[in-house]
């Protein structure tokens, strides 16, 4: 029988996951260490698509826009970079960096007099099918921070940033401008509200659950799955015995999921703690 590469490469990682499962079994590995060195699977076969930040999450502002107006976005947004486009959306020129406008009002007198087009740093463009290791070394060796991302139609699909590169290998990091949002809320003990970017590994080591993890990382990505289509608010799933609700949702992404189970969630880090 011919061996084709694709079988020994499943093979391969057949084998290493197991022995990341020995390793964590006889206390040699951490939870979290076998967890990081298995998502170096995901990361060599994890697209951009899958990471980046959709376009209707964005904020972007006009080159014709005014310093003012840039502010004001730099600081509803909590964010120190900000995509500038001509004309639409789909023609992105650049970036500004907060830094640089800073620099553009302390020397100057009048911030009507300061151009945005002025200010507009250079920006990757990459397809929404790159992979993200070689995402983060383009971003290695371009020193920056963002990049645009555009479907096959050449029109914008979104951005990714390096922090959305490495969460996939380390973790959600959470910057100054973030929320710090409980990922479990116990409700009772039927009933939890979760996170949706709540590791599915890790609710299932948390609770000795089984929910697979084949196919999706997070729970919010499972339910999104379930469904089969856009979530709304109250849309209900079952699997594996968990009924899970969409709790709450921004703007097409699921935020807080309610998840129930008749025998109850028993926690077990529970007395660990």
């Amino acid at each position: 029988m011919e061996v084709q590469a694709s079988d020994a490469e499943d093979d391969w990682q057949d084998k290493f996951t197991k022995l990341i499962e020995e390793g964590k079994n006889i206390e040699l590995l951490t939870p979290k260490e076998a967890k990081m060195l298995s998502k170096f699977f995901d990361f060599t076969n994890t697209v951009v698509y899958e990471i980046m930040i959709p376009r209707t999450d964005v904020k972007f502002i006009d080159v014709e826009a005014t310093v003012d107006e840039l502010i004001d976005i730099i600081n509803s947004s909590g964010h120190t970079r900000i995509p500038v486009y001509e004309e639409n959306i789909d023609n992105i020129i650049g970036i500004v960096n907060a830094k640089d406008v800073l620099k553009a009002i302390k020397n100057c007198e009048d911030n009507n007099m300061i151009k945005i087009k002025d200010l507009v740093r250079e920006i990757t463009i990459v397809p929404e099918n790159k992979s993200i290791s070689s995402m983060l070394n383009e971003f290695n060796l371009n020193k920056s921070q963002i990049a645009a991302v555009v479907d096959e139609h050449g029109g914008v699909a979104g951005i990714v940033t390096v922090e959305d590169v490495l969460e996939e290998i380390v973790g959600e990091i959470w910057d100054e401008y973030d929320v710090q949002i409980p990922e479990i809320i116990r409700i009772d003990d039927k009933t939890i509200s979760v996170y949706s970017k709540m590791d599915i590994y890790d609710l299932n080591e948390r609770f000795g659950l089984d929910l697979p993890t084949e196919d999706f990382q997070t729970i919010g990505g499972y339910i999104f799955g379930l469904l089969g289509r856009e979530p709304e608010i109250g849309d209900e799933v079952e699997a594996n015995d968990i009924k899970m609700k969409v709790e709450n949702m921004e703007g097409h992404k699921i935020v807080r999921a309610i998840l129930y189970k008749e025998d109850g969630f028993i926690d077990q880090f529970a007395s660990e703690e």
